[in-house]
């Protein structure tokens, strides 16, 4: 049951290689963030990249030229230094749902990581995982191969209750990017 009660947050936005950021640089976001600096230091660069990731939901692959960021190619984003061949997109955040009181369930916390690395060649891999509390459910798709999700099956008890209840996973072949889970009953 998702209500109005839910908070939800990007708590962290990753480049790796990606345009000026050299390496792998982590930008810790809080409810309000403000970047301050000279002009042409990679301000807006965080926000360019979450951009090419919106245009590109669906699409399979990164978008160069949608309604929010253009680009000549997606070489022009690797960082320019010898041997670097790839570059990676990354943000974490966290989902708490609080079911309504009255229904006498608990709150739910659930923390996500989804990475993007793409290469000159046109080549990428997704990589998303979500947490809720021990249980972790890692989906992966690259650009060469099927969607996989691990685990593919859970033994699960409700809180309050003896009975179990066999969960299953699946790719969902129909979400192109970022990579998506099916949740089936068993």
């Amino acid at each position: 049951c998702i209500t109005s009660r839910n908070v939800e947050m990007l708590t962290e936005i990753r480049l790796e290689n990606f345009k000026c950021f050299k390496g792998l640089v982590s930008i810790p976001l809080k409810p309000v963030s403000v970047f301050i600096g000279p002009n042409g230091t990679g301000k807006s660069t965080p926000v360019q990249a979450l951009l090419l990731l919106k245009q590109s939901i669906g699409r399979g692959s990164l978008d160069p030229s949608g309604p929010y960021v253009t680009v000549r190619s997606l070489s022009n984003l690797i960082t320019a230094i010898p041997g670097t061949q790839s570059a990676t997109i990354g943000f974490s955040g966290s989902l708490v749902i609080n079911p309504p009181s009255d229904e006498g369930e608990a709150e739910v916390s659930l923390e996500f990581d989804y990475n993007l690395t793409f290469r000159g060649d046109g080549s990428w891999d997704h990589v998303g995982e979500f947490r809720v509390g021990n249980l972790r459910i890692t989906a992966t798709r690259g650009s060469s191969g099927a969607p996989r999700v691990e685990p593919q099956r859970l033994m699960v008890r409700q809180l309050g209750s003896t009975d179990t209840r066999e969960l299953h996973f699946a790719p969902n072949a129909a979400i192109a990017a970022p990579v998506g889970i099916n949740y089936i009953t068993g």
